[in-house]
């Protein structure tokens, strides 16, 4: 029976991990929900590939500090807002409990999305 569940999870993709799906737009978003930048298409591309490297870790976003923004990040499948502190941590806004991940390089993440620390 685990076998086959196994398989089955295997044969859909369910994974926690993020999904491999390009990075089509993004607004960056201040505490007060000002819009603080547009993202061209070339930074799109820089932050589609720092946000695939992103990787989930313990704990909740704001639990390192920092300023907050919120991204819209939107992809082929539609857009989702995510709450980023400047610290490199980020999590989905949504109404239950979401994973939280880091960013590999804070300090270039902040630079490309306009975040001041």
């Amino acid at each position: 029976m685990r076998t086959l569940l196994a398989s089955l999870i295997a044969l859909l993709g369910v994974s926690s991990a993020p999904q491999a799906e390009p990075v089509v737009a993004v607004v960056v978003l201040d505490a007060a929900f000002v819009q603080v930048k547009v993202l061209s298409a070339a930074e799109c591309e820089s932050f589609g590939r720092m946000w695939q490297a992103r990787r989930k870790v313990a704990g909740s976003a704001q639990d390192a500090g920092g300023a907050h923004y919120k991204l819209d990040v939107r992809g082929p499948r539609g857009s989702r807002r995510h709450l980023y502190y400047t610290s490199g941590r980020v999590a989905l806004l949504a109404h239950n409990v979401q994973p939280t991940y880091g960013v590999a390089d804070p300090q270039a993440f902040n630079r490309l999305i306009g975040a001041v620390e």
